[in-house]
């Protein structure tokens, strides 16, 4: 049976409360009771976040193509009249969309939503083809209107969700007492309302629970507890009037602790009641929201639960409690009593005497105490979470094989629309809801027809790119072609590449008649005509696709960094990609690229079918290590080379082999030369250039004993799974996609740092692994050392994962799987962003923070810290909601996250911002809400002033959020060090997007200029020094766009620099400008000079905001060799160091390069215009929002 489940009471507000446990416990239990059945869950998109959530944590159990997306109109909360169009139209499209589902039976966890959120939920209003259950809870507003349902519209909500309730097949009560109230009001047959109880989370245990609880809340004595959501009846005010009546000498040795997440006007009805009751100051203890850990805590440290409720469907937090051992007293109505199971332990909740004289009574009767403790334990063990899923599995069966359901015919588009519009004819219809309906329903026509697609539906597919050579991407393509086909789907194999078509070439297609048969297809399949056109070429070139799908498959990528206007381009023109290896797909979404991707991986098993050439021997020594790659840079066989002399000599018995060819970035002979001028005894090393069939290769692969591949960056790495499969040891780097299938079960891993990446491409900020030349030749010797048998342990391993999770059917199949199930992801839609920042003050932080925001074109809502003054009036959606520095609880901050419900939270990270515990634990909560974090960080040095801030505490919580973007290579290799790698990336530091709008003329004398604020470190005294030198030899002058900073060092230094430049005789060279200037004036000064010069001296900062701003006037500058300014080495001149005759030596030579516009001049123009693009704050916006969208 296909029990399909909507588990929106784990979505909706009622989330955190009783019913959001309930949900989560039972589709466990259901799960783990399945039988035969097949569990299905539909997810109301319209709740992203909690929705993320949801399949984060059941993703171990429910296989990923059993959660359906369901798309609604939104907003459709129901107490708002203005939004009953949506509301209508979403309950019909739900129905519609549940019955071409086609489930055998539908179950709702929780039916009455929808007064404050977007739930959808209804029954057999529109189509009556699904037997339907409700979890069924209680009638409480029901048999109470008065209290509950004065108001107008929630009477009518809740009359609408009664009626609703009447139509399902069945009830599934969480208790007898909410069995009988069903049969009582609503008329129900005996046989449809079945109890299934309740049960309560295993964690709840005596064991488990935060330590030190108590201290975290400030209880300082026993205390006694009430836990709920407040609700009037909940009772809190009739717990606490009856704490108050108690002695005051019994009850001053205890305290009362109300957990329960309150509103400030909540709070504020609270604490004036404690306040009345005359009860001290640390009497009662207001927790507000506490997380499960905390909440076990208490419950398990706490000497008493009252629990006063007037009413309950169940009662959870009384199971809870007693699954934690403790003594718990309760209401002697609805279903309490059944839960407790003891008369004496009962009291009237309505007589605040009776409460006050049961909780005496427990006080001061100890005996009493322990025997409540003891039936706790034991009562608990009368309820199970798989007690109460095997019910609801029965009383569904049970209804299937008594009742037989009529089909009727299935509604079509065309019928769902009329029913729309017929149902919403009095309620008038914007254009705006009009679009969105007609947004959803294709959405949800996708979704249906996914769902209900033919598995063994075979498809049209044209495979294009080269594929009649030994090159890689022609390797790819031929043989995705070959599986596509073998999988039954019709296939076209089309030759062309990144400048055009070309004719295969014809020998090889003689040779290869399938082959010849697939190339032949593609005249009779064009584009138009197929279902899937797929390509894999280079350069890249995908926007003059036109099939219904257009994708990239196995996509190859090696180093971090990746051309932008590829991004927009596969933004803008791909329906989806897939990976080589998750580096490469990685690596995509850090760069900005949001198109719908997933990794496939490559084949490898064509490597079984080739045989050994048994001919072909290589003379070589014993033992072999072997070498396959183009001798790129990027291979990282100068390092190889390196580490194996290290390591060896010509006396021991051992070859490195070097299979590689001739290419014009192949130095392996100069670098082998080089390498042995210094030795006389340098190991024996062969390398082979000519071309090899592919049998001969292999035979390499059989003589060697082990491939050794010290690769700066791989897309995948071909030649280490062909090693395994040929059973060679393999030793490789630490970092790049061959770590899908090398790891330290597989393989030997060489350690590495980062390093700026050196290829053709010159992307800004790219970097790639630099090996440990150390860590190689000490692995090459270990390796070396062992036997055979010791090195096949991991070969073996290896060769075992390769072959069944890296065959070409599989990834064949991968790529069709996507084709599919990537239509789903739906990333035109933009999440909404918080942003976690210090604002509207003088801070670098909080206007890099500003001038990114500006650039991203969505809202966002900015969490900022709180400040006595702000430059101007904050905005509408500035929320001040935490206060820098420790000991800030960020409770607060949590509170306006929740309201705004926000998908992503963009955190700006520095040490003096946050209280590492707290925010250690504000981490996990965002992170178990299913938001997406995203962790700018501006510091990643632990300072010695905050000796209590180590970054090392923090790396595991790090470890588990979504990115981690960081602004220099150090920081990457710093951040390694704490083990954080997989989810860490380089984000610039940003320019603002600025063009002079006064005219300038040329200047008569080349004048130089300087920017930032008047501090020690910047070098201005050094720099007047150096223009003194300069003075001497040409003429010069300086423009000082240098502000004061309100600290009395910069005072004082102003009044050294104008002393000195009156002592040096440069008032008529030096020009000192000390204003805080705005950006546009200070901008428009830097403009007007020729050269803008940063002589900062040794500092501990990490990196400049000045000195990007002298870049963003669009004039060059020239640095000090300082690292902080490594981020900005492409786009700069270097000084050649900080002392003033050494920097006046540099800028005189600059001067030339520049005045006589050399060869090295253009150069330096062209590389820092690139540099300026890539970095402007709208491409940094635009990258950003495409990141938070792919993630």
């Amino acid at each position: 049976m296909k029990i399909l489940i909507d588990p929106q009471g784990t979505l909706s507000l009622s989330r955190n409360r009783g019913i959001g446990r309930y949900t989560r416990e039972l589709i466990k239990g259901i799960v783990r009771n399945k039988k035969e059945h097949q569990i299905l869950i539909i997810l109301n998109m319209l709740f992203p976040l909690q929705a993320k959530a949801f399949k984060k944590e059941f993703s171990s159990i429910i296989p990923e193509e059993n959660f359906i997306p369901f798309y609604g109109v939104s907003p459709n909360n129901e107490l708002n009249i203005e939004n009953e169009w949506n509301k209508k139209t979403s309950e019909l499209m739900l129905e519609h969309f549940v019955e071409h589902i086609n489930p055998d039976f539908f179950l709702i966890s929780s039916l009455f939503e929808g007064t404050g959120d977007n739930s959808v939920n209804s029954i057999k209003r529109y189509t009556k083809n699904v037997p339907t259950a409700v979890i069924f809870y209680d009638l409480i507003p029901l048999i109470n209107p008065i209290k509950f349902l004065g108001d107008e519209l929630t009477n009518r909500w809740y009359r609408r969700r009664i009626e609703s309730l009447k139509r399902a097949d069945l009830l599934l009560s969480i208790s007898s007492s909410a069995r009988d109230e069903a049969l009582e009001y609503l008329d129900f047959d005996e046989s449809r309302v079945i109890n299934i109880s309740t049960a309560t989370d295993p964690s709840f245990i005596p064991t488990n629970g935060t330590d030190n609880v108590k201290e975290i809340y400030g209880i300082t004595r026993p205390f006694l507890m009430h836990t709920s959501a407040y609700e009037e009846r909940k009772n809190f005010e009739g717990l606490i009037e009856a704490f108050s009546f108690i002695q005051s000498e019994i009850r001053l040795q205890y305290q009362l602790v109300l957990v329960c997440g309150l509103r400030d006007n909540q709070r504020k009805t609270l604490q004036n009641l404690i306040d009345k009751s005359e009860l001290g100051a640390d009497e009662v203890i207001l927790t507000g929201f506490v997380s499960d850990k905390d909440l076990i805590g208490l419950y398990r440290d706490s000497y008493l639960l009252v629990f006063p409720s007037h009413h309950e469907g169940f009662g959870l937090p009384v199971l809870e409690a007693m699954s934690c051992g403790t003594a718990v007293i309760g209401s002697n109505n609805s279903s309490i009593p059944e839960v407790i199971n003891r008369e004496d332990a009962l009291f009237n909740p309505f007589s605040i005497l009776d409460i006050s004289e049961k909780i005496r009574k427990v006080m001061i009767d100890k005996e009493f105490h322990k025997e409540l403790e003891k039936h706790s334990l034991i009562q608990a063990k009368e309820f199970s979470w798989d007690k109460t899923a095997i019910r609801a599995i029965e009383a569904i069966e049970n209804f299937n094989q008594n009742n037989s359901v009529k089909k009727e015919t299935l509604s079509t588009n065309s019928d769902l629309i009329n029913a729309i519009l017929e149902d919403t004819d009095s309620l008038g219809k914007s254009q705006e809801n009009l679009a969105k309906t007609a947004i959803a329903i294709e959405k949800n026509e996708d979704v249906i027809n996914f769902y209900n697609r033919d598995i063994d539906k075979k498809f049209k597919w044209r495979v294009e790119g080269p594929f009649d050579s030994s090159y890689s991407l022609a390797l790819l393509n031929r043989e995705t072609a070959l599986a596509l086909d073998k999988l039954g789907h019709s296939v076209a194999l089309h030759s062309t590449e990144g400048g055009g078509d070309f004719e295969p070439n014809q020998n090889f297609l003689k040779v290869n008649l399938i082959i010849d048969k697939l190339h032949q297809n593609s005249f009779k399949m064009p584009q138009e005509n197929v279902d899937v056109t797929s390509r894999n070429l280079y350069p890249p070139r995908v926007c003059d696709m036109n099939s219904p799908t257009n994708m990239l498959h196995h996509y190859a990528w090696e180093e971090s960094g990746f051309p932008q206007e590829w991004v927009e381009n596969y933004n803008n023109c791909l329906s989806s990609l897939t990976c080589l290896s998750t580096h490469i797909q990685k690596i995509l979404i850090d760069n900005g690229v949001r198109t719908p991707m997933l990794t496939s991986g490559c084949g490898v098993d064509h490597w079984e079918r080739v045989q050994e050439d048994r001919d072909y021997i290589i003379d070589a020594k014993s033992f072999k290590f072997l070498h396959v790659s183009s001798c790129f840079p990027r291979k990282g066989a100068d390092i190889l080379l390196k580490a194996y002399g290290d390591e060896f000599t010509s006396d021991d018995d051992v070859t490195l082999i070097i299979k590689t060819f001739e290419n014009p970035h192949n130095e392996i002979d100069k670098w082998l030369e080089d390498i042995k001028k210094d030795r006389d005894n340098f190991p024996d090393v062969i390398i082979i250039k000519e071309d090899l069939t592919q049998e001969q290769l292999k035979s390499i692969y059989i003589q060697s004993d082990v491939l050794v591949g010290a690769s700066r960056a791989e897309g995948f790495g071909l030649p280490f799974a062909e090693a395994m499969l040929s059973g060679l040891a393999v030793i490789t780097t630490a970092w790049g996609g061959q770590l899908d299938f090398c790891n330290n079960d597989t393989a030997w891993l060489i350690d590495y740092e980062f390093t700026k990446a050196k290829t053709h491409f010159n992307i800004s900020n790219s970097v790639w692994a630099e090996p440990s030349q150390l860590h190689l030749a000490q692995l090459m010797r270990e390796v070396y050392a062992l036997t055979p048998e010791e090195r096949a342990i991991k070969s073996n391993r290896a060769r075992e994962i390769l072959l069944k999770e890296f065959s070409w059917e599989v990834v064949a199949q991968k790529l069709v799987d996507a084709s599919l199930s990537l239509k789903l992801e739906y990333r035109d839609r933009v999440p909404s962003i918080g942003w976690i920042t210090s604002w509207n003050n003088k801070c670098g932080i909080a206007s890099y923070s500003e001038h990114l925001i500006n650039s991203i074109d969505t809202d966002i809502d900015i969490f900022a810290h709180k400040v006595e003054n702000t430059i101007e009036k904050d905005g509408d959606r500035v929320y001040r909601c935490w206060s820098a520095g420790d000991g800030n609880s960020l409770k607060d901050l949590e509170r306006n996250i929740d309201q705004r419900d926000n998908e992503v939270l963009i955190i700006q990270f520095n040490y003096s911002f946050f209280d590492f515990n707290n925010f250690y634990k504000f981490l996990e909560k965002q992170i178990k809400d299913g938001r997406t974090i995203i962790i700018m960080m501006h510091s990643t040095t632990d300072a010695e002033i905050t000796p209590h801030k180590k970054l090392e505490f923090l790396a595991p919580i790090f470890a588990k959020v979504d990115r981690i973007l960081v602004h220099s290579i150090s920081d990457l290799n710093r951040l390694k060090s704490y083990g954080l790698i997989d989810n860490v990336a380089i984000f610039p530091h940003g320019i603002v997007d600025w063009n002079s709008s006064i005219k300038k003329e040329q200047n008569k004398i080349f004048t130089l200029a300087s920017y930032g604020f008047f501090l020690p470190h910047k070098g201005l005294l050094e720099l007047i020094e150096t223009i003194s030198i300069i003075k001497k030899s040409i003429p010069i002058k300086l423009k000082m766009v240098n502000s004061a900073y309100p600290v009395p060092q910069s005072e004082e230094l102003i009044k050294l620099a104008k002393s000195k430049i009156k002592e040096l005789n440069l008032e008529e060279n030096i020009e000192l400008i000390t204003d805080f200037l705005s950006d546009n004036d200070s901008l428009e000064h830097l403009n007007s000079s020729d050269l803008i010069i940063f002589p900062y001296q040794e500092t501990g900062e990490s990196s400049s905001a000045s000195v990007r701003y002298g870049l963003a006037s669009g004039k060059p500058v020239a640095v000090t060799p300082l690292g902080i300014f490594e981020d900005v080495e492409d786009a700069s001149y270097k000084l050649s160091g900080t002392t003033p005759k050494i920097m006046a030596e540099s800028i005189q030579k600059i001067i030339i390069e520049i005045e006589n516009n050399t060869e090295k001049a253009k150069e330096h123009k062209e590389k820092r215009d690139i540099w300026k693009k890539e970095h402007l704050y709208s491409s940094l916006g635009k990258r950003l929002l495409s990141i938070t969208r792919a993630l």
